[in-house]
């Protein structure tokens, strides 16, 4: 006998979030073997598999199934089938051979379709049912050789079947920060940029420092997305050695998934402050010499506090800790150096000199030429008399 029986797999999709920290539930066991009989009480299976039921984003899946009715004491062949997977049609062709024994005293006839997919990657997190149909057409033969006997008048209901996938996301990974320099002086700046990928179609949020460093809206999975470039600075440096700064970038992907924190280090050198100017503060001309102070002025390009000391008799020790020696000091007529040195009280020091001349003022060198003829004269008189 001949019949004909159709086998229908119901085709759903659909796609549910994850549930909060990235923990997904799966609903439904990924592998599963539905059973039905034909009229004479005869048992066959179907099945239909994913080779996992949960994976992470960006990884791939394999899909097989199979059709398989096993009477106990009939041949049979396949004739048509129609397959879709995932609503595509799959254009597998059913075996026209017979599948099983060609006679009673053969039982355990069995005819099978199956098919298995190339790699099926999911690049977003979420739920999916993964659908599989299959309508076959099958032509059994009872009690008879192949080819002859009568139809048999077998039924058999279908069956649907799908299988439900996990994909969970997976956080992005931080791949570089890079630093525009990684050595700089007090008072400069840099600028920073965070290099991340994603296995999935997410959208990158990146942080430098704890900032937002802006978005990149490239969604091609596994590919490099980027930061802005940041600016960061200035820097200053206090201590007597290099200051050392960590600078740190990570990215977020859409889902809300954290990367791993990438730490550079920044190293800030110190600069000496620079000295502008030494100038009399106050000077004060007398007969036989001046009255003088001093006043200087310095800068840091660091926020240093700066300290001043001076050298105002030349004599090596800088024993005045003024910036600005206002006691008036007495400087009889001649040349004179003054020296100053300024710290910045993280190790850097400058040092300047100032050089000016004292003179006597026109009427004392008059009267130190007057003094000079009649003291002559006195030593001319006195060589006379002898």
């Amino acid at each position: 006998m001949s019949w004909t029986t159709c086998f229908c797999l119901a085709s759903v999709r659909r796609k549910t979030p994850l549930l909060a920290g990235g923990v997904a539930i799966l609903l439904a066991a990924f592998t599963a073997v539905p059973v039905f009989a034909d009229a004479d009480g005869s048992v066959g299976q179907d099945f239909f598999n994913l080779s996992a039921g949960t994976v992470n984003e960006g990884d791939s899946i394999t899909a097989s199934a199979q059709f398989n009715v096993s009477p106990a004491s009939e041949s049979g062949f396949a004739g048509t089938t129609t397959r879709t997977f995932n609503g595509n049609t799959l254009n597998v062709s059913a075996p026209g051979s017979v599948q099983g024994g060609s006679s009673p005293s053969a039982g355990g006839g069995s005819a099978t379709q199956g098919f298995t997919t190339g790699p099926l990657t999911y690049t977003q997190n979420g739920t999916y049912n993964v659908s599989y149909n299959q309508s076959l057409s099958w032509h059994w033969q009872e009690n008879a050789s192949y080819g002859t006997g009568n139809p048999s008048g077998d039924s058999s209901g279908a069956v649907a079947d799908l299988r439900t996938l996990t994909v969970l996301n997976v956080a992005p990974t931080a791949t570089s920060l890079v630093l525009s320099s990684t050595t700089i002086n007090e008072g400069q700046s840099i600028a920073a940029q965070v290099l991340a990928t994603d296995p999935g179609a997410d959208t990158v949020n990146f942080f430098v420092n704890g900032n937002g460093a802006g978005l990149d809206g490239n969604t091609t999975p596994g590919s490099t997305r980027a930061s802005n470039l940041v600016g960061l600075g200035p820097y200053y440096q206090t201590g007597p050695t290099p200051q050392v700064y960590a600078v740190t970038g990570q990215a977020q992907d859409s889902d809300g998934a954290l990367s791993n924190l990438l730490t550079q280090s920044l190293t800030v050198l110190n600069l000496p402050p620079v000295i502008a100017s030494i100038n009399f503060n106050s000077f004060v001309q007398g007969p036989s010499g001046a009255t003088v102070s001093f006043i200087g002025s310095a800068s840091d390009p660091g926020l240093d506090t700066l300290s001043f000391a001076w050298d105002l008799d030349n004599d090596g020790f800088f024993d005045n800790d003024s910036s600005n020696p206002t006691s008036p000091l007495y400087y009889t007529p001649g040349h004179y150096k003054v020296n100053l040195l300024v710290s910045d009280g993280d190790g850097g020091t400058a040092t300047q000199s100032f050089e000016f001349d004292i003179i006597p003022e026109p009427a004392s060198v008059v009267m130190l030429g007057l003094g000079c003829l009649l003291a002559a004269a006195m030593f001319r008189r006195r060589k006379n008399r002898s």
